[in-house]
């Protein structure tokens, strides 16, 4: 072919489509439950919105945004995350206000440069959601819990939620002093070129390296656990107790670290070993300083998490889900020289079985009935209504075969308005 999607992109359609609608509907029921709210950003923002925010130093910043000029001579980005997004519009539009809780969620494409492999795309898809207004351990605990029950609801019940603390403005940079005494007190062949670089740049990157000899020398690095205030231990401490009385396991990571800048207080992962190096289904955190890093009168605290739709839908493949499908009913005609004219006289009857929340189509080709049949099967009918020449019908159960005639009064009654699992 002379044209093709770009690497890195794909066409979702068919099946894999099905997943991610499904995914997604399942998704807005959970945030529906908990009173979280869509807010839809554009998909490109002015790049210092993800410069200010994410850090001019970050891998996502340095390597990996999609940045352009367009023709009024402005720097825009493609949004590669959707945090830094999200505040913008709810400072935009007034929805925070400090000690009160504003819910949003969000679900769109995003974009990075980076390199395609199972799971990871350069256009990609997040469902995530944000709590603004408190600094408040419980609004960290829902936001896992609510990541979690997405997973969990999607059947995939072997992932891990992996937490820990990062420090915040307060006792951050003394720890970054002591991580940094210990990382200058190697040698340099002890630690990878990018290591090396990040410990001058973006210290706790150093955590993220996936090359075992720095893994190994950082075992023995100081934790930030260790060096955290007494706000954000006290914090951490009523988060696990959250999470331990609603029976969800989890494993305190002092590795554990957000690459972003704008992380303060609690991380979290849930991280899955079916997808090789892509471990992360799911991850987020406190950001408290962002909302007036990016034009708020003041800090405002705030939780979030992304997911990764391509990551998920991954892992539901193999699963063979009982998705659901609303039944289809496929409309055919014995009388093909009057295909057309039998079809839209029986109008009222699709419409009827449209609103009771049934899928109704059929070939808008008169062909045999032969070739009708074989259309229903591979739309994967439910049953197929057959139109007489004489305006009676025939229905016949695509699953069992079998076939009856019947009045086109008691149509409605013969296929019900129910679901039916994907088999």
């Amino acid at each position: 072919m002379e044209y093709k999607a770009i690497r890195g992109t794909r066409d979702i359609a068919g099946e894999l489509a099905t997943y991610f609608n499904y995914l997604e509907e399942q998704a807005r029921k959970i945030f529906a439950g908990y009173g979280y709210s869509e807010l839809r950003t554009p998909i490109f923002e002015s790049s210092s919105v993800f410069l200010r925010s994410l850090g001019e130093t970050t891998d996502i910043v340095a390597k990996e945004m999609y940045m352009f000029e367009d023709k009024g001579g402005r720097s825009l980005a493609l949004r590669p995350e959707g945090t830094a997004p999200i505040v913008r519009a709810a400072l935009e539009n007034n929805l925070i206000e400090p000690n009160i809780d504003t819910r949003v969620f969000y679900q769109g494409a995003m974009f990075r440069y980076d390199r395609p492999q199972a799971g990871r795309y350069r256009q990609f898809y997040q469902i995530g959601a944000e709590v603004f207004g408190n600094k408040n351990p419980l609004l960290d605990f829902e936001i896992i819990k609510i990541a979690n029950d997405i997973i969990i609801n999607m059947g995939i019940t072997d992932a891990v939620l992996h937490i820990n603390s990062v420090g915040c403005r307060e006792c951050r940079p003394a720890y970054l002093k002591v991580l940094a005494a210990f990382l200058n007190n190697l040698q340099t062949d002890e630690l990878c070129p990018t290591c090396n670089k990040r410990k001058d740049t973006n210290i706790l990157r150093v955590f993220d390296c996936k090359i075992d000899t720095c893994k190994k020398v950082l075992q023995a690095a100081p934790r930030v656990l260790d060096h955290v205030c007494g706000s954000c231990s006290t914090d951490f401490l009523k988060l696990k107790e959250y999470l331990n009385k609603q029976k969800i396991s989890f494993i305190v990571d002092e590795m554990l670290v957000r690459g972003l800048d704008y992380y303060t207080g609690t991380v979290f992962e849930i991280l899955t070993d079916k997808l090789g190096a892509q471990a992360a289904l799911a991850a987020g955190g406190r950001y408290d300083n962002l909302v007036q890093e990016l034009g708020g009168k003041k800090a405002i605290p705030a939780f979030g998490f992304a997911l990764g739709e391509d990551r998920v839908v991954e892992l539901l493949k193999p699963l063979n889900l009982p998705l659901v499908k609303k039944p289809l009913i496929f409309l055919l005609t014995t009388d093909i020289a009057k295909h057309n004219e039998q079809i839209f006289n029986n109008f009222d009857l699709i419409e009827e079985l449209r609103a009771k929340g049934v899928v109704v189509t059929y070939n808008s080709t008169g062909k045999s009935i032969k070739s009708q049949l074989r259309t229903a099967n591979n739309l994967g009918a439910y049953k197929s209504v057959f139109i007489e020449p004489d305006g009676s019908f025939s229905v016949k159960d695509m699953i069992t075969g079998h076939q009856q005639k019947i009045v086109k009064s008691e149509i409605l009654q013969a296929i019900p308005a129910i679901y039916v699992k994907k088999e």
